[in-house]
């Protein structure tokens, strides 16, 4: 195991805390020398840092032929003098040194510097040449920004800076130069700090172009940007300019497409409140009730502008939203962006169209191990031999699990997916719905949902015959030892402690052996897996059985009887990831007040021995145990406590109050420990009274989740043991490499996946920095994804359960997993260590693994997207007596910080409340 701070690496893509943004005081970044560019006709080969994202995409149109208004780009180099001027200012000079976000008082002060700007007389000429290239006639324009950070994959920027419409001839200079000023306004700099951009020295270009008088205009997107479906066109439209519902001020009629053929999917008709329609002398006029009542765009033909929108999708090789405007019957195109909020699927699971059935996909990065986000290249491909094997040693088919068209599974581009619609040859969906229920609630019933004829693949793939006969004998000893462990529990469980010693044994011995590093992997990853099956599997089937067994003896008991049986299976001992969390509580009593001080101090104080005896040995004990473990640790991208102790402190310091207020760890435990015995005392009582079968019966359930229930997360344990192994021995290559040249860095080693390290190691000439590239681009792609679905069909279109979370307003609900209520204001994270989380909150967050486990403990309640009774974070609510609550469609968007709620665990009823409301003895 590691024990020293590393740096993380920039292929693992964490998620991390808001920062402010840092101001560098360098030379304005301009690349040309070209002042101006016309189009169409000079467009030729432009660089974004020259005309800025939206200029570029224009120019990329112009050199594809699709009809775009004429007009001419002013480069950054034009504005280099603006630029510089900005820069001088001591506001500037400022904002730089400190680092700090922009004050209110700051951004008024480079607005009202902008607005002395003047033109140069160089700056004047290339204008007027552009005009008289152009022809002024009819000498209306609109003026748009160009920023470089505009329209790119991550972020689109889309209506935050200025646009200027119906600007005439005499005006262009003033509008010119109010669009430059909108890169200092708020807004922008706001965004930048958002998406943990540093704007840098300032840039930006302006776009000058006829402005088309259009009868019609809107919006056009090549995927449905609410379901996410790749197959279907979405058209909305109004009259006049388009502005009103770029701006969203207009409800515009809708228009859904088919990708391909004659098919309108639907039609609506939108309200169309406001119109706006271009003078002839300039500026603009707003209707209001403009033909609201018909729809726009009866006099066009909607497959056309469809084409046009295809074929800027090739442009840009990715789905993208256009700005369009009709004029007499002619379309144009007047920008085009990606839409950076579709939810990607990768293209080899993607449906081809033409008549190919959809298939269903669940995500087991999401609903198996609570991860959102993509896995590293390295992570990717160390879990695809993972999920490769173990399908192998379930079905004894190789490529079962590597082949999610042909097969059942495969991880591709950081994500694992299971292919329901060819599962559905070998399961029926309850069956499904049975092994998944536990970990998702809404997936699961999605699938218990379906209609088997409309998913399920028309043709068996061959991977899949016999595949049910040869389950069954792969599985034999798996369901041999789970058969023992009913019979005889103790001696399975003392045979599983004996199984571990030689698990661990032969782990230890295989990091002695001097293994090429593909090897390693091969051989480290069966291990792991042959464990799981052999031994935690068994004993999962155990305690699983005998948790739902207990439910359905009491499921038509009394109330009070069946809440008395729900706590069965809480508060039990042997829980790696309980005892990981009494750990760090330990740790905070033992820091004491020092906690409270700078982590980073307090980090080289421990680094260096000089913390109090007693609390060095329970960190050394701490590391040796759970040193390989944090958040996304499936990942060896990603950093364990040991590699970044900082991680682990941030996480004690939640303990500190919890602690102090009786509320830590090991009272919980505790609590909820007797509450257990007190409630299995009492239904050995209930269950005697109905017979001396049905008591031994409950006996023996109660026996094997008091031997197995606690070892249900081992699994992933050991998984995330060896992973930190894999780890550890891609940084001892990536230094190999990174003394060869082959990678900038060591850290760059988790940009590349095994066989990639491999074949660096055994060509030493060979360079990786491309591989690199394209690895950060493409996994980037499905890393900017915040929230993943965990249910998605081959079009891409998102699958959503039938309630999905149903909101009145007042009331949300979802699926109740553990038990009890809570009142208190909302704190929504993205990450474990995005913000703090006070004693009382209400965690609401998308997904869980045990990087979140320590705020749990501080929390009041937890609310999730995904999840069911199986899944960690509803194991640890219970665990602690915390209501919790799963199933929560888009719970991160529906609630804000500070919104007070009241949620019932038992029920999964969410209340919207003001903190008024609560009486005043709470």
């Amino acid at each position: 195991m590691e024990h020293t701070p590393a740096a993380d690496s920039s292929g693992a893509q964490e998620q991390e805390p808001h920062h402010p943004v840092d101001f560098p005081t360098g030379k304005p970044r301009v690349h040309s020398s070209r002042c101006s560019i016309l189009f169409p006709g000079d467009e030729g080969s432009a660089a974004i840092e020259e005309v800025g994202g939206k200029a570029f995409s224009l120019l990329e149109l112009c050199r594809a032929g699709l009809p775009v208004p004429p007009g001419c780009v002013l480069t950054t180099a034009f504005f280099a003098s603006w630029s510089a001027s900005v820069m001088a200012t001591e506001v500037w000079r400022s904002m730089a040194a400190s680092g700090t976000p922009i004050a209110e008082s700051g951004v008024k002060a480079l607005q009202d510097h902008c607005t002395g700007l003047a033109f140069s007389p160089l700056q004047g000429e290339v204008l007027a040449s552009a005009l008289r290239r152009l022809g002024t006639d009819p000498g209306i324009w609109a003026v748009r920004s160009s920023s470089p950070a505009e329209d790119e994959q991550e972020a689109s920027f889309a209506g935050i800076y200025r646009t200027e419409i119906g600007v005439t001839t005499n005006g262009l200079e003033d509008a010119i130069r109010r669009v430059f000023a909108s890169s200092f306004e708020g807004r922008v700099l706001s965004y930048h700090r958002a998406h943990r951009r540093d704007p840098g020295p300032p840039a930006m270009a302006v776009i000058v172009q006829k402005l088309v008088p259009a009868d019609i205009s809107g919006i056009a997107f090549s995927a449905n940007p609410v379901t996410n479906s790749r197959e279907e066109i979405v058209i909305n439209a109004g009259w006049g300019l388009g502005e009103t519902i770029v701006t969203g001020r207009t409800s515009p009629d809708e228009l859904v497409l088919t990708r391909q053929g004659s098919t309108i999917v639907d039609r609506k008709t939108g309200a169309k409140e406001i119109a706006c329609f271009a003078r002839p002398g300039g500026g603009v006029r707003e209707c209001h009730g403009y033909h609201s009542e018909r729809f726009c765009l009866d006099g066009y033909d909607p497959f056309v502008l469809r084409d046009l929108v295809l074929k800027a999708e090739e442009v840009f090789g990715d789905a993208v939203d256009v700005e369009w405007a009709g004029k007499d019957g002619n379309l144009m195109i007047l920008q085009a962006r990606p839409i950076t909020t579709m939810v990607p699927l990768p293209e080899a699971l993607r449906t081809g169209g033409g008549g190919e059935p959809v298939r269903m996909y669940l995500d087991l990065t999401l609903v198996e191990h609570g991860m959102q986000g993509a896995l590293s290249p390295l992570g990717s491909s160390w879990m695809d031999g993972i999920l490769g094997c173990t399908v192998e040693s379930l079905t004894g088919n190789s490529c079962a699990g590597r082949d999610a068209i042909c097969g059942i599974a495969q991880v591709t581009e950081g994500r694992m997916y299971l292919n329901i619609s060819n599962l559905l040859w070998i399961m029926h969906p309850r069956m499904i719905d049975l092994l998944f229920g536990g970990l998702d609630t809404s997936s699961a019933a999605i699938i218990r949902d379906c209609d088997p004829a409309a998913w399920k693949n028309p043709v068996r793939p061959a991977l899949l015959r016999g595949m049910t006969a040869a389950s069954l004998w792969q599985s034999r000893d798996l369901l041999l030892h789970a058969g023992r462990g009913f019979l005889s529990p103790e001696a399975v469980s003392r045979e599983c402690r004996r199984s571990e010693a030689e698990f661990l044994a032969s782990l230890d011995e295989l990091e002695l052996q001097d293994l090429p590093f593909s090897e390693y992997c091969e051989k480290a990853g069966r291990l792991i897996v042959w464990w799981v099956k052999e031994k935690t599997g068994a004993t999962l089937i155990n305690s699983e059985c005998a948790r739902m067994t207990v439910r359905r003896m009491f499921a038509g008991a009394p109330d009070d009887i069946r809440a008395l049986a729900d706590r069965v299976d809480r508060a039990l001992p042997n829980n790696r990831t309980t005892g990981m969390a009494l750990s760090l509580s330990r740790l905070s009593l033992l820091a004491g007040g020092e906690i409270d001080d700078d982590v980073t101090m307090l980090a080289e104080r421990i680094r260096q021995g000089e913390m109090p005896e007693e609390f060095m040995k329970e960190w050394t004990d701490f590391m040796e145990e759970y040193g390989f473990r944090g958040p996304r640790e499936i990942d060896p991208a990603s950093p364990g406590y040991a590699n970044d102790p900082l991680l682990a402190l941030s996480q004690i310091r939640t303990y500190r109050e919890a602690d102090l207020r009786g509320q830590g760890p090991a009272e919980r435990f505790e609590n909820e420990r007797r509450r257990r015995e007190e409630a299995c005392r009492l239904l050995r009582d209930y269950s005697r009274k109905k017979g001396r079968l049905q008591e031994r019966l409950f006996v023996r359930m109660e026996t094997l989740l008091d031997i197995f229930g606690g070892t249900r997360e081992d699994h992933k344990y050991y998984l995330v043991m060896v992973t930190a192994r894999v780890r550890r021995r891609a940084l001892a290559a990536g230094e190999i490499l990174a003394s060869r040249n082959q990678i900038g860095h060591a850290n760059e080693v988790f940009c590349l996946s095994i066989a990639d390290i491999q074949a660096a190691l055994d060509n030493p000439g060979v360079r990786m920095q491309p591989a690199v590239a394209a690895n950060r681009t493409r996994f980037g792609r499905m890393n900017r994804v915040s929230r993943y679905p965990p249910v998605i069909d081959s079009s891409g279109r998102i699958i959503r359960p039938n309630t999905d979370g149903e909101d009145n307003g007042a009331e949300i609900s979802g699926y109740g997993v553990s038990d009890g209520t809570a009142r208190g204001p909302v704190r929504v994270l993205h990450h474990p260590t995005e913000k703090e989380v006070f004693p009382g909150d209400i965690l609401v967050i998308s997904a869980s693994d045990p990087g979140w486990t320590p705020l749990f403990l501080t929390a009041g309640g937890v609310i999730l997207e995904v999840g069911g009774l199986l899944q960690h974070g509803s194991i640890i609510a219970r665990e602690y007596g915390i209501p919790c609550i799963v199933g929560v469609t888009r719970a991160t968007e529906r609630f804000e910080d500070g919104q007070w709620v009241e949620m019932d665990g038992g029920n999964g009823i969410i209340h919207r409340i003001s903190p008024e409301d609560i009486p005043c003895t709470e």
